[in-house]
């Protein structure tokens, strides 16, 4: 009879061990799960905001590329050509 309740009791106490351990390794992947889920959102916004910078450059660059004279330039007198050539 001591020994059934021993071995009972060993039992319980490893099921309860057991249980506890695999409990710790889930929240620790749950924590290794919100970790790569905040990573992946940072990712994210730093790619908005690559891309609203780019889309800013870009426009920025399309206004250089504009050429907006700053003197005007009169009319040449015109040349005669001779016909023969």
């Amino acid at each position: 009879m001591f020994n059934t309740t021993r071995t009972v009791c060993i039992l319980l106490l490893s099921l309860a061990l057991a249980s506890l351990a695999q409990s710790q390794d889930s929240q620790k992947v749950e924590g290794k799960l919100q970790k790569q889920e905040k990573q992946s959102a940072k990712t994210e916004k730093q790619a908005v905001k690559n891309k609203d910078k780019a889309s800013k450059a870009a426009k920025g660059a399309r206004n250089e590329q504009v050429f907006k004279p700053t003197e005007e330039i009169s009319e040449d007198l015109p040349v005669a050509f001779p016909v023969d050539i």
